[in-house]
């Protein structure tokens, strides 16, 4: 369930600050078999863009999660 918070978080960050629309959004479709989205009515450029920020998104994920190892919250 972890993957469709960070689905929701992606999107939502892709909608405020990206310039996708609502209906662009919409549009999308994860596949949580391969780990991408799938266009519905979308042009593949477009949905290429978006898998390659979701690849990035998950890296700095990834890298956050490392940094924190070992660290004590006070």
């Amino acid at each position: 369930m972890e993957i469709q918070k960070e689905n929701t978080k992606y999107l939502a960050s892709l909608l405020a600050n990206c310039g996708a629309t609502q209906d662009e959004i919409n549009d999308l479709s994860f596949d949580d078999e391969v780990g991408f989205f799938e266009l519905n009515r979308l042009a593949d450029w477009f949905v290429s863009q978006i898998n390659f920020g979701w690849r990035v998104w998950q890296a700095a994920k990834a890298h956050e999660a490392e940094k924190l190892k070992g660290c004590v919250l006070v």
